[in-house]
């Protein structure tokens, strides 16, 4: 890159000639969107220039999937590449490339489109990459993908590759050696009892051992079932052992790394050849023979050890390893120790991205693109031959194409990895599974050649789809294939190598046939019956496709179980298998079971877990056969019963699914599906044993997983997830998900573990916990008793840890959220505490959060959890399922290994007795009258809230008949609290779309809507609002809605929503618009420019209006839905003008809502002006004459109503009109009110009576001459007393007008005064003799003995004062009293540790800045603080001075400057007016380079 800088002739000259040489020569060359550690901003673009001439890229911009626009003078030279980064320095320090950037947006992982364009928008280049095939897919993260040339069509997935190990990283892998392996039989072992002889000797390979060293084979200990020598005296006699093994190194020069497997119960220490290499589970220093004290009580399982620079402690010949092994307890249950030391094979090198440097991948020969891979059918029938296609394109032509097949017969499934034996997988769950040599030999595959000429099922001749037909099949048949393309050079084979999906694949099927039983059966038909294949299809299908005996070892029914104390290798996704749904095959994903305490859990079926491989993960779809928004790429079963042994029918599940995610807790979605286990040869036995035989697995229920995916799936952003495991208190090994900016170790997790107490403080809490989230999580875990968890380490399970980052903490804020809620509605572990809930459940700190709670389950009781909510949706659920439950029970009433629960029916009575009844059983506590709902109530009438909460409102509708969209009113009954009526807060105002008839077993299926989806929500109203109307956009004619009000008092209590106003919506009436929306003003002949016109609307009703379908109609026209205003709130006034920056420019009128332009021309003479709808039906019609008044008619003034409350007929009529006050009209405000003079002025101080005055300030910088404005008592006359000429108002200063001199005459009818009751005063301002509409204005309250009113010196001018009891004429405003007299108020003294009755302490400095504590009150600064002071820092740039000050609030400034010190005034350079809050200032003057001096000064005044 280079950076061209030139003259401008020849920059022109040259820039055109570069643009012209650019089309097509600068292509996206190689794109990094996954980094390995997705903490680190690595990604990166490069473009690559493939012409031998420069491209200037000044302007270019990417404009997709990134945004960047490229500097001026950015130059790409001939063959040269240019990277942009997401983060440069961090490119800079992973790869040592220099880039632009960064650039704005992320590189999405499962791809997205990047587009290029140049200086003119034209299209350079574009890229819509993806993540699954043809683009290509790996088994990691790290890699780019590279185009393979640039000359190739870099939108096609096969022009590019993943990166490659690059070069110096292809050596030969060495060999795996085993030094000492597990259950090995010479370990030399001494109990624990005393330490060894000879102090540390027993550490070297030199030590003599003496007879208390036996000879033992690992594991070594006691307790667990799981060891081969037993230590029985052990526990509470001895608390460590000594162990040793030799080993020999031929040469250590030639182990490049050493690895310890390690599998110990506690902890222990590791020495090779007397040197420490590796401490677990111990704290740092000497252990002696009888320690406990150090070592954490941790579990057996393996753990991976790479050993550092083996050649420091290994030594030619004979070594010894050394084991110190420890027990956290002396009276411990168990103890093991076992360990296996190996040079580990050498890891794969990692692919590496080549920014800036040619692709790793470039060749100059690519082989041809494949893609469109398909076989038609999708799914083959049997018995009949198919087709199998691929779009094959290659710019040097295609030679030849083959396919490579293999069938895999029913029954025989051939996987690429065998599982590891059930001792292996115990022994060490971390090793590979091994390859399956069987499935790559050249025997298993077959090839035939695929044509493009048309012949043998080929479509058409030449056309880059190559076909071949494929022989029939019989059913159930797994066909695999490969395609291999080559141009007579390169070749390509895809899937390609690195691809984990291995090989495509389809299945050859006939459907799923109807399910007969023979033996026994629940339908009521009796046995005879068949359930027909339509019902066997009504849920989605799940077939897997796997070895018989790998699926019974998985299983494990009679043996080969996996302890639970096992967690890596029941973590071990072991068996292979092909998955197929919806016509797709997902071939070679692995499987295992899932659950804890209930993975074995005697007969029934089994809760699995799937994982897919990248780039072909699980597109699921929902009960409704809805896609879900993200792929899954793990797969949870749920069996569909607890660990209770209830059976559930997943309704329990699937329920608690709705009611988080309906309540938006993040929850996993759920859905129920017909699962399918291939593993024998015929897929339906007719024996009498068939219907519990064959492929028909029963019913089972699909859960979504906690990963990343699950985190784009329900929009969170991108934080820390942990899915809690019993027993797992390393947040590492249960992290799910690495948020992309917070912390990379567990200290998140650790943080809630351990410091989640009720000792900590609010602030804390709030920072650290998502309440809001948790309140109705938890509110929904006390509805269903879903208490499976306690706040500690021994019930860590059944939820995840979500950390949403946050600006409060670096370690993000917890969000709780659910998982394995089988035993639920019933059936019950626990007291359903967890962290946060002890942190709140007492103490006074946390009664607020209490509160909130109660609050949440108020709504959802109000709102959820009621018969006709709850008991529809329960109906609807069993009637998804309702015969196919019945097939389920008839596949496991009676069968090997089975379980049956009973009827479907049992369980939907139980759940709604639960909820609203009553419950009893004997897996659970009983449930009393009331069922859950009384639970609720109960739970939310804690504290008094039974009697505090405020009474619940009653709301009635005000609308018209019909319940028009347009014109729904609704009021509700006043506010009252049994606590007074004085303790209003806030209230809310909600509108929910509901079904007015709703049927469960209507087809196609669907839930009910739920009240708790708003359609329209006023948000908190801090004003009591007993009327509303709804917007017309939050409603459709012809649906059913309800509305509903609720209050909340000054404690936080929310009463209960009202009950509901049921209505269903008609099409929008106009009455509404006609009773409310007036013509107030029309500017039809304007004064000068005739581009001045404009109309001027009010809303003069209570409510908003919604104008998106009106239009004006007659001499102009517009239409209100361009502007796309909405809505026009009471008393707001719009304008729609021919010119509408003309309209803003006029004076006053700059905050005004205009609109336009309009169409047309409105007539000088007259005409009539429409307001109609989209559809034509007229609102109202106003006909003016330009003949009424001379005045507006060429003279500058407006017409304006005299009254908006005046009958339709006067809106035509001359009567119902008068000239405007104000040139150039009042565009945006009424007659009667003034706009704000810029710079403003204000009416800062009044008295009244005849000795009183009106005190004028002028906060701004230059003087204001008010002479010929009027004063006035009253908006109707702004004109009623004219000032005389002459009179100033100083910057910066006050003028004060005295009654006596200027306006008390007294008893002259309608004179000028200020009222002593209280009123309003304006000041107008006159220009040319008119009126301008600009002004102030002030309003005040009844004078009282000698006070005046002024404005509040806190706050901001507002037009409203405050009593004064000291007047202050001419001076700043101050409302309190001085006791000394020494220009320091009372309250401020107290406030800053003076004393109000001693005058001494004004002329005090007691922070020593220079300042008294008076000058410090007129400053606005702290006197206690030296860095606060009144201090003008200026700052020499070359030409230009930076002046800064730190302003106070409420105080204007002055900036006054002198050429020299000595010789005449001050110039002032800014005044700058009071701001409420204060702030930095800075101001920047521009000086002459030569002027050698220059002096400033800052001036403040109150």
């Amino acid at each position: 890159m280079r950076l061209s800088v030139t003259n401008s002739l020849f920059f022109l000259t040259a820039l055109f000639s570069l643009a012209a040489l650019a089309k097509g020569s600068v292509v996206i060359n190689e794109i990094y969107y996954k980094p390995a550690d997705k903490t680190s901003p690595e990604e990166f673009v490069e473009i690559h220039n493939r012409n031998p001439t420069p491209v200037n890229l000044s302007g270019w911009r990417f404009t997709q999937g990134i945004d960047y626009t490229f500097p001026e003078g950015t130059v790409l030279e001939a063959g040269g590449h240019l990277v942009l980064a997401e983060h440069p320095a961090t490119l800079r320090a992973v790869f040592s490339v220099a880039s632009l950037g960064p650039y704005s947006e992320r590189l999405a992982n499962d791809g997205e489109r990047l587009v290029l364009r140049d200086q003119q928008g034209g299209m350079v280049d574009e890229v819509e990459y993806d993540g699954e095939f043809p683009w290509p897919v790996g088994g990691g993260d790290g890699g780019s993908i590279e185009l393979i040339h640039p000359t190739l069509d870099n939108d096609l997935g096969g022009s590019w590759r993943l990166s490659t190990a690059g070069e110096g990283q292809d050596q030969t892998p060495w060999e795996e050696t085993v030094f000492i392996d597990h259950n090995d039989r010479s370990w030399r072992y001494k109990k624990g009892t005393s330490p060894p002889a000879g102090g540390t000797a027993w550490r070297t390979i030199g030590f003599s051992e003496n007879s208390d060293w036996k000879t033992g084979r690992t594991s070594i200990g006691y307790g667990d079932n799981d060891d081969q020598t037993k230590l029985d005296d052990m526990r509470n006699k001895y608390s460590t052992v000594y162990l040793r093994h030799k080993f020999r190194v031929p040469d250590p020069g030639a182990v490049p790394a050493l690895r310890l497997k390690l599998y110990v119960d506690d902890g222990c220490i590791i020495w090779i050849n007397g040197q420490e290499v590796a401490r677990r589970h111990v704290a740092d220093g000497e252990m002696r023979h009888d320690s406990t004290s150090g070592v954490a009580d941790h579990e057996r399982e393996w753990e991976l050890i790479d050993l550092p620079d083996p050649g420091s402690f290994l030594k030619k010949g004979d070594n010894v390893i050394a084991i110190h092994v420890i027990n956290a307890t002396l009276g411990s249950s168990d103890l093991s120790i076992d360990a296996v030391l190996l040079v580990p094979p050498r890891p794969p090198a990692a692919a590496s991205p080549t920014p800036g440097s040619r692709n790793s991948v470039f060749s100059t020969n690519a082989p041809p693109q494949v893609r469109q891979v398909a076989t038609a059918p999708r799914q083959p029938a049997s018995g009949q031959p198919f087709l199998v296609t691929a779009k094959i394109t290659n710019p040097n032509g295609v030679a030849a194409v083959r396919l490579r097949y293999q069938v895999v017969a029913p029954g025989d499934y051939l996987p690429a990895y065998l599982p590891l034996s059930h001792s292996r997988l115990l022994s060490d769950a971390s090793q590979p599974l091994p390859v399956n040599p069987e499935f790559e030999a050249e025997e298993s595959w077959k090839t035939l050649p695929m044509r493009d000429d048309g012949r043998e099922g080929d479509a058409a001749v030449g056309d880059g789809v190559y076909s071949v037909q494929v022989p029939a099949q019989e059913n159930r048949t797994l066909f695999r294939y490969r395609i291999t393309a080559s141009d007579g050079v390169a070749s390509v084979r895809v899937p390609v190598p690195g691809d984990p999906s291995l090989n495509f694949a389809a299945f050859v099927y006939d459907g799923v046939p109807a399910y007969k039983p023979t033996r026994r059966t629940v339908h009521p038909d009796g046995l005879g019956h068949a359930y027909p294949a339509e019902v066997m299809r009504s849920l989605p299908v799940y077939t897997l496709v796997t070895r018989k005996r790998d699926f019974d070892q998985c299983n494990a029914y009679s043996s080969n179980q996996i302890p639970k104390s096992k967690t890596e290798a029941r973590s071990k996704f072991n068996w292979e298998g092909a998955f197929l749904y919806d016509s797709v095959v997902y071939d070679h994903i692995r499987y295992r079971l899932r659950q804890a305490n209930d993975r074995y859990g005697g007969g029934g079926k089994r809760s699995m877990r799937f994982r897919f491989n990248r780039g072909h993960y699980l597109q699921a779809k929902d009960n409704y056969g809805e896609e879900y928004p993200v792929k899954w790429r793990t797969l949870n079963t749920g069996k569909m019963f607890d660990n209770k042994r209830v059976g559930n029918f997943g309704l329990t599940e699937s329920a608690n699914s709705l009611l988080w995610n309906l309540l938006g807790v993040p929850a996993p979605h759920t859905h129920f599906f017909h699962f399918r286990a291939l593993t024998d040869p015929t897929e339906a036995p007719t024996n009498s044993n068939g219907q519990y035989t064959g492929d028909f697995w029963g019913m089972h229920l699909a859960m979504e997983d906690y990963d990343a995916r699950f985190l784009d799936t329900h929009q969170l952003e991108d934080g820390n997830l942990y899915k809690l495991k019993d027993g797992i208190f390393d947040g590492n090994r249960v992290k799910r998900n690495q948020g992309r900016t917070a912390v990379t170790d567990d200290r998140d997790f650790q943080n809630i573990r351990q410091q989640l107490r009720p000792a900590r403080s609010v602030d804390w809490l709030r920072a650290h916990v998502n309440w809001d989230l948790w309140y109705r999580y938890h509110t929904v875990c006390e509805a269903i008793r879903h208490y499976d968890y306690w706040p500690r380490d021994s019930h860590s399970k059944n939820r995840a840890w979500y950390f949403e980052p946050s600006m409060e903490t670096p370690l993000g804020r917890l969000a709780v959220l659910p998982w394995d809620a089988d035993a639920s509605w019933g059936p019950n572990w626990g007291q359903g505490i967890d962290y946060p809930k002890n942190a709140i459940t007492s103490g006074r700190a946390t009664a607020a959060f209490r509160q909130e709670y109660r609050n949440v389950i108020r709504e959802f009781r109000d709102l959820v959890w009621g018969e006709e909510v709850l008991n529809p949706v329960i109906d609807h659920m069993a009637g998804m399922i309702g015969e196919f439950s019945m097939a389920d029970r008839d596949r496991w009433r009676s069968a090997p290994n089975g379980r049956d629960f009973g009827p479907m029916k049992t369980k939907v009575r139980d759940m709604k007795n639960f909820a609203f009844r009553g419950w009893s059983g004997s897996t659970g506590p009983t449930v009393p009258s009331g069922g859950r709902a009384a639970h609720l109530d109960q739970l939310a009438r804690a504290d008094g809230d039974s009697t505090r909460i405020p009474r619940t409102p009653e709301v009635a509708y005000k609308g018209p008949e019909g319940y028009p969209a347009n014109a729904l009113f609704f009021e509700t009954s006043p506010f009252s609290d049994r606590q007074g009526d004085n303790t209003f807060a806030s209230m809310r105002w909600r509108i929910a779309e509901v079904d007015a008839d709703y049927d469960p077993a209507a087809r196609p299926a669907r839930l009910p809507l739920f009240e708790w989806h708003t359609a329209w929500d006023s948000g908190e109203l801090a004003a009591f609002t007993p009327r509303v109307h709804v917007p017309p956009s939050a409603v459709e004619p012809g649906k059913t809605y309800r509305m509903r009000a609720r209050f909340r008092d000054d404690t936080g209590r929310t009463s209960h929503w009202s009950a509901p106003v049921e209505f269903t919506s008609s099409a929008p009436s106009i009455q509404p618009l006609r009773d409310a929306l007036r013509i107030t003003e029309i500017m039809y002949h304007p004064d000068g420019n005739p581009d001045a016109e404009f109309i001027e609307l009010q809303n003069i009703g209570w409510s908003s209006l919604a104008l998106d379908d009106l239009r004006l109609a007659g001499g102009v026209t517009y239409d209100f839905a361009q502007a796309g205003i909405g809505q026009l709130e009471a008393g707001q006034r719009l304008v729609i003008a021919k010119n509408p920056e003309l309209i803003r420019a006029t004076p006053g009128a700059r905050q005004a809502t205009v609109l336009g332009p309009w169409s047309g021309k409105l007539s000088n003479n007259g005409e009539a002006i429409r307001l109609e709808t989209h559809w034509g039906e007229t609102v109202f019609s106003v006909a003016y004459k330009g003949s009424w008044h001379r005045r507006t008619d060429g003279q500058g003034l407006s017409l304006v109503l005299r009254d908006v409350r005046s009958a339709p007929a006067e809106w035509s009529a001359k009567t119902g009109w008068t000239p405007g006050l104000f040139p150039g009209g009042s565009p945006g405000r009424g007659e009667n009110e003034l706009a704000p003079l810029e710079p403003p002025l204000w009416i800062n101080e009044v008295m009244s009576g005849d000795d009183g005055w009106v005190e004028l300030f002028n906060p701004a910088g230059q003087a204001v001459n008010i002479g010929g404005w009027f004063l006035s008592d009253t908006s109707m006359r702004l004109a009623k007393f004219r000032l005389p000429a002459g009179l100033i108002v100083p910057p910066a200063g006050f003028l004060l007008l005295e009654a006596k001199q200027l306006y008390s005459r007294p008893g002259t009818p309608r004179r000028f005064e200020i009222p002593p009751s209280g009123g309003s005063l304006f000041l107008s301002q006159i220009d040319s003799g008119y009126l301008t509409g600009l002004g102030a204005m002030a309003s005040f309250g009844p004078f009282e003995g000698s006070a005046s009113w002024g404005m509040k010196q806190a706050e901001n001018n507002d037009g409203i004062m405050v009593s004064l009891p000291i007047p202050t004429p001419g001076k700043p405003n101050t409302s309190q009293t001085d006791s000394d007299s020494d220009g320091l108020p009372d309250d401020w003294e107290l406030a800053h540790g003076l004393k109000p009755e001693s005058a001494t302490d004004a002329g005090a400095d007691p922070d020593g800045d220079g300042l008294t504590n008076l000058q410090e009150y007129i400053c606005g600064t702290d006197p206690r603080a030296q860095a606060s002071r009144l201090e003008l820092a200026v700052v020499r740039d070359n030409v230009q001075l930076e002046l800064r000050f730190q302003a106070q609030p409420n105080r204007t400034y002055v900036i006054e400057s002198h050429e020299r010190l000595g010789l005449g005034g001050w110039n002032t350079v800014r005044t700058l007016a009071p701001e409420a809050n204060g702030g930095e200032v800075v101001v920047r003057q521009l000086v002459e380079k030569a002027q050698p001096e220059r002096y400033f000064r800052l001036l403040v005044l109150p």
